[in-house]
């Protein structure tokens, strides 16, 4: 937008942020949408790299926690960021 020969005015319009994720219950049966070596292609948290290969589609959030060693609250908090970047 420009006002005059030397002021010149920059707007940029930005979307609304998305709704924040819901939180996982214990019975979720978290299934991945992408193959696992592309998920660990990424930077993620090294608990959300430990635990995705725990996903198979048949464990529920305690199954995933029990056989991958990790506290079920930070299962819960992996899952619900997974479920945020889809």
């Amino acid at each position: 937008l420009v006002l005059d020969d030397a002021n010149m005015l920059n707007v940029h319009l930005f979307r609304p942020p998305p709704p924040p994720t819901p939180p996982v219950p214990d019975y979720a049966v978290p299934i991945l949408l992408r193959p696992e070596w592309q998920l660990q292609m990424y930077d993620w948290d090294l608990t959300i790299n430990w635990i995705v290969p725990h996903i198979d589609g048949c464990k529920y959030v305690k199954q995933i926690a029990v056989s991958s060693e990790v506290d079920m609250e930070m299962v819960r908090a992996c899952l619900r960021v997974l479920r945020h970047h889809g």
